[in-house]
């Protein structure tokens, strides 16, 4: 039997990128996740003084109002606020108004497949919808209770879960699985022993097997598409579970953490049916009152997650290998930072993390991470004008980069590094008289950002072209014509349907593929893109990338 070693099966949209499919297999498995990949290369923005919005958009009159987690597209952007799916250009004009069959609750975890989009609703209803068209392609029955769970898409079929609000801080729900095609339901999964709802918690696929879990604390392993339980694992006896799993690639795990802060880990031995084998480690183990919902991001060997220790929001940079906090980013007093970090990895592997906290004013921030930093300190990137408000939306980004996110006045906020931020008055300055000029006559002055700095211009390299590759000696050389104010061009490389990974970033004209990764190419269709890169001070440019181009085998 031979050993793939393929990624995961990534159905969630949020960064702006295509829909990608990608596929773990270990040994013929199929793993996919329900989880967003909340790892980028997008230049996001980085100087706080340069950054601020493109447009904002609000879309009630309320004060309080909610949005969803938006999707965006290389085109559109889909946001849901109370009964409206609302459809955006980038540049935040309205294209269409879409009238769902029920309103969204205080979140809404959409999502994007195959030009579809599948909406969890109040009720415990999820509508799909056509997004080129708006139309209406089913809805559900109605499960009860508030629709506050990630959606997990897997193998033809939208599995998700209800809460209900019991007495004290006790919940209960349904969880259902319903074809993605109808809307039919296939099963439901309710426990008189295991009683507890689906509070922003999630799940995910491997092989013919669902897992999830909730407020109850217990692994679910069921069948995909019969009403079959396999499986009902202890967690944690002392919390709940109210955020999504995310999966561990290079140890081939599955990880989510509870309520209070034990951060479990599953594995498995050989194949599906094998039992899942649950490695539980505390995050804090010396707090004395913890609390977390924010669905960890994993890039590499660290792992990324917002919490609330003993009153202080922070968010933890944990080393999986190691099984150790390297060191934890603290956000301020009652500053719990509730949604997922996202992650910009740029050229030189350094990430940038971003994220927002649930408090006054309901801005976005940032810090740099690097594989050997054992600190690191918050940054306010982004601080909206007027519209302060608590905010529990993670960060997700377009492919140029653009970062969008809501807090809780319902306001849509679009930022990146801008000449003037679009949510403040613009400023006129006032002539200054030139020391050599003539009685009466002034210098032309250049308008400040609303920082008060002068912005600083940004050439943006043209795409590189006349791109060959040619198979010498088991090596393979790619060369290509620079674009017009390149400093460097990055090679992109994709195997399978693994997604796009960065192959190496180059000053010159030519990159050569040694034999040793070519021959980690055999048996497998291989594609190469590439796009130039401008560094202007501090701060990157971005061409658009190439047409792929596939290495001679």
């Amino acid at each position: 039997m031979n050993k793939q070693t393929d990624k995961r099966y990534n159905r969630r949209n949020r960064l702006g990128l295509l829909v990608a499919m990608m596929f773990v297999a270990i040994f013929s498995i199929e793993i996919v996740s329900s989880a967003a990949d909340r790892v980028i290369q997008a230049a996001a923005p980085t100087d706080a003084a340069k950054t601020g919005t493109k447009w904002t958009k609000k879309f009630a009159d309320s004060a309080i109002s909610y949005n969803s987690t938006p999707i965006v597209t290389e085109s559109e952007i889909y946001v849901v606020n109370g009964k409206t799916l609302y459809v955006l250009d980038l540049q935040g004009n309205e294209q269409r108004q879409v009238t769902l069959q029920a309103a969204m609750n205080s979140v809404c975890y959409m999502e994007y497949v195959d030009g579809n989009l599948y909406i969890p609703l109040s009720g415990g209803v999820v509508e799909c919808v056509e997004a080129a068209t708006g139309k209406m392609l089913w809805v559900s029955q109605g499960f009860g209770g508030q629709s506050l769970s990630h959606l997990t898409i897997y193998q033809g079929t939208v599995s998700g879960g209800t809460v209900e609000m019991l007495a004290g801080s006790k919940t209960k729900g349904v969880y259902y699985c319903l074809d993605a095609a109808t809307g039919q339901t296939l099963w439901t999964y309710e426990s008189e022993t295991h009683v507890g709802g689906y509070y922003w918690s999630g799940g995910f696929g491997r092989g013919d097997r669902l897992y999830f879990t909730g407020d109850h604390g217990t692994l679910i392993e069921h069948a995909v598409k019969s009403d079959t339980v396999y499986g009902e694992y202890t967690l944690t006896d002392e919390a709940a579970v109210r955020s999504d799993f995310t999966y561990d690639e290079t140890a081939d795990a599955w990880v989510v953490i509870t309520n209070r802060g034990e951060l479990c880990t599953l594995t498995w031995e050989n194949d599906a049916a094998d039992s899942p084998k649950i490695a539980k480690t505390k995050l804090f183990p010396t707090a004395k009152a913890v609390n977390m919902t924010s669905t960890p991001t994993i890039d590499g060997d660290t792992l990324y997650a917002g919490s609330m220790a003993d009153g202080k929001g922070m968010v933890c940079v944990w080393d999986l290998r190691n099984n150790k906090m390297r060191y934890v980013v603290e956000t301020g007093n009652g500053c719990e930072v509730k949604a997922s970090p996202l992650i910009s990895v740029d050229q030189d592997g350094v990430c940038h993390v971003y994220y927002t906290y649930n408090a006054l004013p309901g801005g976005l921030y940032t810090f740099v991470d690097t594989p050997e930093a054992q600190k690191a300190e918050q940054v306010c990137l982004y601080e909206p004008y007027k519209a302060k408000q608590y905010c529990m939306s993670s960060v997700t980004a377009g492919t140029d980069g653009t970062l969008y996110y809501s807090n809780d006045t319902g306001t849509l906020f679009a930022v990146a590094e801008v000449e003037h931020s679009s949510d403040r008055p613009l400023v006129t300055p006032t002539p200054v008289p030139s020391p050599t000029a003539s009685a009466g006559s002034v210098t032309p002055t250049q308008t400040p950002n609303d920082q008060g700095k002068v912005p600083q211009k940004v050439t943006k390299p043209a795409k590189p072209t006349k791109i060959k590759a040619k198979k010498k000696k088991g090596t393979c050389r790619i060369t290509w014509k620079k674009g017009k104010n390149a400093t460097k061009t990055m090679i992109y490389v994709k195997v399978g349907k693994k997604k796009w990974k960065k192959l190496a970033a180059v000053s010159g004209k030519s990159y050569t593929i040694s034999a040793k990764k070519m021959r980690s190419y055999r048996g497998k269709t291989v594609r190469i893109r590439l796009r130039s890169g401008r560094k202007n001070g501090k701060i990157w440019s971005y061409s658009g990338y190439s047409k792929s181009l596939k290495l001679p085998k």
